[in-house]
């Protein structure tokens, strides 16, 4: 056994390298935490009266990590505010799920933390959905501390709940509907726990026909189905993300195949069995993205999202007591593949990012730009030769479960918002969707000048569709002139002119 001066030098030895992503290049990630920062920057010049059109509401959901950041932001500037909130939130998400797995089966999991690592600096942080993530982190040291059903736990954990619910509202419902579920099954039978089960799904199910209903547009696919195994967190800019993915896939596969313990059907029957089969029905049926009106934002990315807890709640059923150094060492090798790639993509999107910085540092402050810059370049990836990623797409389409998904690169993040990065400081990103989505504390009227007001306008300047109209007045595109990560170009939009339009002249 381990001393406690052992164990503690252990966890800092973990958290110190689940860290190094956080500091190892000029960004952390590519997309919407760039945004964070921006709005962060601009609540400054909203509070301060600069930005007419603009104003910042009270809300008590969805803002926990823009309020940390807007501190941040204000004493340490963009970089290190970036660096300080990412290392906070990992650091919540890892010990989170450790610590759910370790309570759900009283031995602490060593042996998956590069597999923890893996999920943490997964698809949705990496998309920066930042404020669910933080939320679903403090939802899982809910969830542990309930486990032991003691009463100071258990108010620390609806405390806990409450905090969680600032941040964003889904993980706490998520929490208090396992919560509930656990206690009405833990004290039935084996038969009143299957109708409850059953009752369960027929919710979901009823949950899927009324946003089919009701919704005006919705997004479900096959893909999903990946995502109640929690693989599809790996797979980010595309096929070279595969190996990662499929050997998540093997790892749950062999834990369940090597299962030798007396009771490990009954496992399978367990409450913990069931909040993970709630939950993998929950991704499966309900679609992953919706909006109620024609000119209402997108709720999106609930697979996604709910697939952090698919892993971990599976992680938690099936354990790890055997083959600990066999799970180890492949953890290792998965990790390393994983964020040797991952390293080398964000490398490209800081290259980009620089380059837009040194294209928008010619221009007077507080210029309106908006990105046509969809992808990262097809410029040669340091770790992956182009024959070897050729080698590895033409596998990977050969797998059944991934052939759903239609992307032929399957990159799922685009570097699009790297501009607010560079616009901090200096100019105003007229794409940004956090003031028109009606969603977060910064909000637009229609007569500001400094952000497009209507959500359909951004979606359809994100795609590339929506002309600059005459009347608008200035504003500047970057775009891809050539195809590597660092050709981009800048010019002012005519009447008329979208950023297709930019893309597809370069392109003839």
């Amino acid at each position: 056994m381990w001393t406690s001066k052992e164990r503690f030098g252990l966890v800092v030895l973990i958290s110190t390298l689940l860290l190094i992503p956080c500091f190892w290049l000029p960004i952390v990630s590519t997309a919407d935490l760039q945004s964070h920062l921006y709005n962060a920057w601009l609540a400054q010049l909203v509070e301060a009266g600069r930005t007419p059109g603009l104003r910042i509401v009270h809300q008590s959901t969805n803002v926990a990590v823009d309020l940390v950041l807007a501190g941040l932001v204000a004493r340490w500037g963009a970089s290190t505010a970036e660096r300080a909130l990412t290392a906070g939130v990992v650091l919540v998400f890892f010990w989170g799920a450790f610590r759910f797995i370790r309570a759900a089966h009283r031995y602490p999991p060593y042996c998956l933390a590069p597999w923890l690592a893996v999920l943490s600096y997964g698809y949705v942080f990496q998309l920066g959905l930042l404020n669910f993530y933080l939320s679903a982190g403090v939802v899982l040291w809910a969830l542990a501390l309930s486990w032991d059903a003691d009463r100071r736990h258990l108010a620390i954990a609806c405390a806990l709940g409450l905090l969680a619910a600032t941040a964003h509202p889904i993980p706490p419902l998520w929490l208090l509907a396992m919560v509930t579920y656990r206690e009405l099954a833990g004290r039935s039978s084996a038969r009143t726990q299957g109708l409850l089960f059953f009752g369960g799904v027929v919710a979901l199910y009823g949950v899927r026909r009324y946003v089919l209903a009701t919704a005006h547009e919705h997004g479900w696919s096959l893909f999903q189905l990946v995502s109640t195994t929690g693989a599809d967190q790996a797979l980010l800019f595309g096929w070279r993300y595969a190996p990662p993915a499929v050997a998540i896939v093997a790892l749950l596969v062999t834990l369940a195949l090597t299962d030798r313990r007396p009771d490990r059907f009954c496992q399978w029957r367990s409450v913990l069995a069931q909040l993970y089969g709630l939950t993998s029905v929950a991704i499966a049926l309900v679609p992953s993205s919706f909006r109620m009106a024609p000119k209402s934002a997108w709720v999106g990315f609930l697979s996604q999202r709910l697939s952090l807890f698919s892993f971990v709640l599976l992680l938690a059923v099936l354990g790890a007591r055997r083959r600990r150094a066999t799970i180890l060492l492949a953890g290792f090798a998965t990790a390393g593949c994983f964020f040797g790639v991952l390293h080398g993509d964000v490398a490209k999107a800081a290259r980009i990012e620089s380059k837009m910085e040194s294209l928008v540092s010619t221009l007077p402050f507080g210029q309106r730009l908006v990105a046509c810059v969809p992808d990262l370049g097809v410029e040669e990836h340091p770790f992956l030769t182009e024959r070897v990623a050729q080698r590895i797409e033409v596998w990977a389409r050969r797998i059944p479960a991934l052939v759903g998904w239609h992307e032929r690169n399957l990159a799922r993040i685009s570097p699009t918002h790297l501009i607010s990065r560079a616009c901090v400081g200096r100019c105003f990103d007229f794409m940004n969707y956090e003031p028109a989505s009606q969603q977060f504390r910064i909000r637009a009227s229609a007569e500001n000048s400094f952000v497009a007001s209507r959500i359909t306008d951004v979606y359809a300047m994100e795609s590339g569709f929506h002309p600059h109209q005459e009347g608008d007045g200035v504003l500047h595109a970057v775009y891809r002139c050539g195809s590597g990560t660092s050709d981009l170009c800048m010019r002012a939009l005519a009447p008329g002119v979208s950023c297709r339009d930019l893309v597809s002249g370069f392109a003839r």
